[in-house]
């Protein structure tokens, strides 16, 4: 790597966690009843109900025990029921039960106030992306070049 070059993975990295940080108090304000990871997960499996849970996990971008984690609790809670195809032992299907559906349904105050968390968010991001870019204008006007990388 250049050492002149400029690695914005971590600081993309770092904003992943923040967007996440925004959707679990956004989740955690409206009092919903599961997290904001659950909630993406059961969402997941409703729009694709023929996949199994590791082709859903990554869809997510989760590992397959997180995941696994999230759909232990949502079918503890009577969300989500897993089956087992008698063909294929190894893999799991889950899908939302009539408790889930309704869940979804009543979600959408929540998911109206991660969207206005996430859309605060993405202007403060490309707020950021535009002041990078006049910053590397200007040090590539005084003669400094830079190779920027974003991953």
């Amino acid at each position: 790597m250049n050492e002149n070059m400029i690695d914005f993975t971590y600081l993309l990295f770092g904003g992943v966690h923040k967007i996440q940080a925004h959707c679990n108090r956004a989740f955690r304000d409206a009092k919903c009843p599961i997290s904001y990871s659950q909630y993406a997960a059961l969402r997941m499996i409703y729009l694709n109900p023929s996949n199994n849970s590791t082709e859903t996990a990554t869809l997510l971008y989760q590992d397959r025990s997180t995941f696994t984690r999230n759909c232990v609790v949502l079918s503890r809670e009577g969300y989500i029921e897993g089956s087992v195809p008698s063909n294929n032992k190894r893999i799991t299907r889950y899908a939302l039960t009539s408790k889930g559906a309704r869940l979804l349904q009543d979600f959408e105050f929540a998911f109206t106030a991660v969207n206005e968390h996430l859309s605060k968010y993405c202007d403060k991001l490309n707020t950021v992306q535009n002041s990078f870019k006049t910053i590397l204008q200007r040090l590539n006007d005084f003669g400094i070049d830079l190779e920027v990388e974003i991953s």
